[in-house]
């Protein structure tokens, strides 16, 4: 959620009860709310570009024109799927933050990333719903929680809010938004008279190296959001 006031917002990440404060550029650090109340008291629009730490980041900035604020990405590079991006880790544009010999060694991560932020002091660290963000430069997004696509989508608000593109983004998630729900109804409408035993069955299933195949199940116990 973002509440909006004089010369500040608030973000809450109500996944892990973090906040941050987002005052416009050119006035004062708000001076009427508690310092230790909030994880990061951030002037906006942001200055300083940002590294991302999991892919369903990478379309939020992308869809508000915000590319070139990726400037690094920590973790497998293999599982980035925007063809720019891919072209920007190429050209050496977007740094990549990885160790292909010792992919799950955590600790050199952790020294690699703390390097990276060292030569980027001013960049900001998007961080999973499953780390802590504790970093002085680090900001949590739960993007990857969500249940249902347009949930998901919403989250470019948050990048919004970052860069006060707040009014493109209710344009775009608005337009999407209609355009998702008009599809699912006319995919509704066009299949209501066909028999159950006639319709496709279709397999959701992802393979994951080392632990085999995972396979989705419908309806599930959530199945109001999982088979949307």
């Amino acid at each position: 959620t973002v509440s909006y006031h004089k010369s500040y917002k608030i973000v809450n990440n109500l996944y892990t009860n973090k906040s941050y404060v987002l005052y416009q550029c050119g006035t004062p650090v708000p001076s009427d709310i508690p310092k230790d109340a909030h994880h990061l008291f951030l002037p906006v629009p942001h200055q300083g570009g940002v590294a991302v730490t999991e892919t369903p980041q990478i379309p939020g900035l992308e869809v508000l024109g915000l590319r070139s604020e990726i400037l690094s990405i920590i973790g497998d590079p293999s599982y980035v799927g925007s063809p720019c991006v891919n072209l920007n880790m190429d050209n050496g544009v977007t740094k990549v933050v990885h160790n292909p010999d010792d992919p799950w060694n955590t600790l050199w991560v952790d020294d690699a990333t703390q390097s990276w932020i060292t030569s980027y002091p001013d960049a900001l660290i998007l961080r999973g719903p499953m780390s802590a963000g504790d970093g002085s430069r680090e900001l949590v997004l739960a993007a990857s929680l969500e249940r249902t696509a347009v949930a998901t989508f919403d989250w470019i608000g948050l990048y919004a809010s970052l860069y006060n593109l707040e009014a493109m983004a209710n344009e775009i998630v608005m337009e999407t938004e209609e355009r998702y729900i008009c599809s699912a109804n006319n995919a509704r409408e066009l299949s209501k008279d066909i028999a159950p035993n006639e319709k496709v069955s279709i397999l959701w299933a992802a393979h994951f190296s080392g632990i085999g195949w995972s396979v989705a199940e419908c309806p599930a116990w959530d199945s109001a959001y999982m088979c949307e």
